[in-house]
């Protein structure tokens, strides 16, 4: 029965190993004994051209193998450049619970695209580049995530007015 196991490996390097192990595995002909995947997700977040998706890795340093426990796979997977070890106590690898494993997956699946970084803090003060108060500065009064909206007081006229604006209409100064 296939089980789901966690390996340690080089930070920054999973996917390079994950590839490795991939070839490693086609070499032997045991590749439909064996499923590597490098637990990301895909998150929106705020850069300087606007709203862009990136993948963030759920746990640096480690990737999830689901395979037949054997000494054969464990023994090849191991000596695989790049591989610290097996997650586990001892000298036996120990499988993950399913619990784990779920939530490891339900981690995985793509979301809607709302934006899960917020790139403002209250009381920072930033420039409206686009919209009818485009060139006007302002200071953060509140942040509405879910709508990816903030509130800001602007001097319009020598008085505090407040300008409700989306994400994606103001920078930081």
């Amino acid at each position: 029965m296939r089980q789901w196991f966690i390996l340690h490996v080089y930070s920054g390097q999973e996917h390079k190993i994950a590839n490795l192990i991939r070839e490693e595995v086609a070499h032997q002909e045991v590749n439909n004994q064996i499923e590597v995947i490098v637990p990301t997700k895909k998150i929106s977040k705020l850069g300087k051209k606007g709203k862009m998706t990136v993948e963030r890795k759920l746990y640096p340093g480690y990737i999830a193998i689901q395979m037949e426990p054997n000494d054969v796979l464990f023994k090849l997977i191991s000596r695989t450049p790049g591989v610290l070890g097996f997650g586990g106590r001892g000298k036996n690898p120990q499988h993950m619970s399913k619990e784990e494993v779920d939530r490891m997956l339900a981690y995985i699946k793509p979301e809607e695209s709302k934006i899960s970084e917020i790139p403002f803090t209250k009381g920072e003060s930033v420039k409206i580049i686009d919209g009818p108060f485009a060139d006007f500065t302002g200071v953060i009064e509140e942040i509405y995530p879910e709508r990816e909206r903030i509130k800001l007081m602007v001097t319009i006229f020598g008085r505090q007015t407040p300008v409700e604006v989306g994400f994606l209409q103001v920078e930081p100064i």
